[in-house]
């Protein structure tokens, strides 16, 4: 159970890191000498000492490593980058041009925000959210009925075939009618 809570709870934060992550950084990542604040495409200098690595870590929005401290996800799963624009124009407290300006300044805090924004749009529409997902289970059970109906209305005109077969023998290949007509005609000349 503890497994799949957590990665669950690394969705909305593989969500954060693609939709809120500052294009800049990704820039610096590339032009950078090593030595300076984001230069390997993070937000703060990544530390040599190895207990200081999972303190930057849990605090980089922009490490590798962040979602698996912060939500305990170890899956590498990736969101869809339409997911962004999505969320862009329905959720109303959340814009993507703000979450990736204050990207590396809020840190986790802003990881808190955009969840609290997602928390906030899920209870705001759960009732529509449980509709649609209602309506499309119903549709998959209607289809699953229908497929095993289907199955078992072929199953039987299968059977009642074989039975045909073996209570009735195949007629014998015979001469058309107008030849067997054309045969009496000729012996009877």
């Amino acid at each position: 159970g503890g497994e799949f809570l957590a990665e669950v709870g690394g969705v909305p934060c593989r969500t954060y890191q693609l939709c809120c992550r500052d294009p800049n950084l990704d820039g610096m990542a590339e032009i950078a000498s090593g030595d300076a604040s984001g230069s390997q495409g993070t937000c703060y200098t990544k530390p040599t000492d190895a207990q200081a690595e999972v303190v930057w870590a849990s605090e980089d929005p922009s490490s590798d490593k962040f979602c698996r401290y912060v939500s305990g996800a170890k899956s590498s799963f990736e969101p869809a980058a339409g997911v962004c624009n999505a969320l862009d124009r329905w959720v109303g407290d959340f814009s993507q041009q703000q979450c990736q300006e204050d990207f590396c300044s809020l840190g986790v805090d802003g990881y808190v925000v955009f969840l609290d924004d997602m928390v906030g749009f899920v209870q705001a529409n759960a009732i529509a959210i449980g509709a649609v997902c209602s309506v499309l289970v119903m549709v998959q059970l209607i289809l699953i009925v229908n497929m095993w109906n289907l199955r078992r209305t072929f199953r039987s005109n299968r059977i009642q075939a074989r039975r045909c077969t073996h209570t009735h023998p195949r007629p014998r290949a015979s001469r058309p009618l107008a030849s067997m007509r054309m045969g009496r005609n000729v012996r009877a000349l």
